[in-house]
């Protein structure tokens, strides 16, 4: 999801806090946070396995499908569920800011 997510979480945490939901706002910056970190380390198992390759040409997203395979199952669904979260907690907040 990466850089959506985050984003989405962030404007979700700007709506809450313009409108003192403080608890919203709280749930919203542990989604963007987790998000972020593991995009992060995802990105890192990802990359330290496209190093391993004879032709790896260095890009940032110079990636195989046996790259992405290095990325342990729990820090993608860690990611799937932060991110779900942000989205989720970006609906709610547009609810509540325009309503």
């Amino acid at each position: 999801m990466g850089w959506l997510a985050v984003v989405s979480g962030g404007i979700a945490a700007a709506l809450f806090w313009s409108d003192d939901q403080t608890w919203l706002l709280v749930l919203a910056a542990i989604s963007v946070v987790g998000s972020l970190w593991s995009y992060g380390v995802m990105h890192n198992f990802a990359l330290e396995s496209a190093r391993r390759r004879q032709n790896y040409s260095g890009e940032f997203y110079d990636f195989r499908v046996t790259d992405l395979d290095a990325v342990p199952n729990w820090l993608a669904k860690a990611n799937f569920l932060f991110s779900v979260g942000a989205f989720i907690l970006l609906v709610v907040a547009v609810v509540v800011k325009f309503s």
